[in-house]
């Protein structure tokens, strides 16, 4: 059933790519939203409304000791123009897991899971001299819960991200 299933989301997607006329809807490259900066990949469903996956496996370990976060997201956007001008305004909305984890020698380990959800708005310029580049700028409001604490923490973000479309 698995294999079923697979493949048919498989063919899904595929079915969209070809069915598209090009026009910036499949990307993949680096994405920031202050703290988290990951591997990134978009695919358009419509000219103006396309999903995001951000993937942030990063780690930091000297021997025993060391920290290590981990960040899975997921966006929606919509473009609020069509994606071939040259700046193109857009809203997103997202939502994603972070784990961290601490290693603290003969201490032990300590991780945690945060759940967090952000939402903003951005520029996407795409330069006229590499018509398949995207650089975009974007402010949003973030907010992530700390499960241990009790309490969530809330922030301004702000981000850069460069993605390369396929046509």
């Amino acid at each position: 059933m698995k294999k079923i299933t697979l493949t048919f989301l498989l063919s899904f997607f595929i079915s969209i790519v070809v069915a598209q006329d090009g026009n910036r809807r499949i990307g993949i490259g680096a994405q920031t939203s202050f703290p988290i900066y990951g591997l990134s990949a978009k695919i358009g469903f419509t000219d103006q409304i396309i999903g995001q996956a951000i993937i942030a496996p990063f780690s930091v370990s000297a021997g025993d000791y060391g920290y290590s976060i981990n960040f899975y997201g997921a966006r929606g956007i919509y473009r609020l123009t069509e994606p071939d001008r040259f700046a193109v305004p857009y809203a997103f909305v997202g939502v994603g897991l972070i784990r961290s984890t601490y290693k603290l020698g003969y201490l032990g380990s300590s991780s945690t899971n945060l759940l967090g959800w952000s939402l903003g708005t951005g520029l996407e310029f795409f330069p006229r001299f590499v018509d398949n580049l995207g650089l975009s700028v974007e402010l949003g409001y973030g907010a992530m819960s700390v499960g241990a604490l009790g309490l969530s923490i809330s922030s301004i973000t702000y981000g850069v991200g460069v993605h390369y479309y396929f046509r």
